[in-house]
């Protein structure tokens, strides 16, 4: 866009003049982003971060920063330009790191929802779903494993096309279904 200030000048030489000056204006791109704590990934003692973000323009990417010094560990892309960043979740370790991973859940206008789990230490992408294209996602939660002896599982809320309230459970390490829980329509608003 361009603004056009009037300037009016005088001076003792001359004038008045009146100037047109274009002022061309520009502005980034809306960015969305969810922060996520995937605890002390560099063992320093301290706790460090990691965002998941996305613009319209650009793939979503998760990055993971150092706590102490804000140095950047690594950025990972999640998905192609389009999909949105809604929640993430810390996941605790399974997939032989000493680091938690990180599940983040995705959505796009037109795409199905996605959920994507990278290790917070490597940035590895572990596993990759998508859900069912029938419903609205919410949040993602974590379910840890009865006994913790197998890799957590991941609690999707949804609303469904009839205004239902749906869990859906994946397995964290494999993205396979692992149960669903449905609340019906009395959850308003889901949350």
């Amino acid at each position: 866009h361009t603004a056009h200030l009037m300037l009016h000048v005088t001076a003792a030489n001359g004038g008045p003049w009146d100037l047109d000056l274009p002022l061309p204006l520009s502005c980034g791109a809306p960015v969305s982003g969810i922060l996520a704590d995937p605890g002390d990934v560099t063992a320093d003692g301290r706790s460090d971060v990691a965002v998941a973000y996305a613009n319209s323009a650009q793939p979503t990417r998760l990055q993971v920063r150092d706590g102490a010094t804000g140095a950047v560990l690594f950025t990972r892309t999640l998905a192609r330009a389009g999909y949105v960043p809604i929640a993430a979740v810390t996941v605790p370790s399974f997939a032989d790191s000493p680091a938690a991973e990180v599940a983040v859940l995705l959505t796009g206008p037109d795409r199905p929802a996605r959920v994507v789990v990278v290790d917070a230490a490597s940035g590895r992408k572990i596993r990759a779903c998508s859900m069912p294209a029938t419903a609205t996602y919410l949040d993602i939660e974590v379910l840890p494993s009865p006994g913790g002896s197998a890799p957590p599982r991941l609690a999707v809320l949804s609303v469904g096309a009839n205004g239902a309230a749906l869990v859906l459970i994946r397995d964290a390490a494999t993205g396979r279904p692992a149960g669903r829980a449905g609340f019906g329509r009395d959850l308003d608003p889901a949350t």
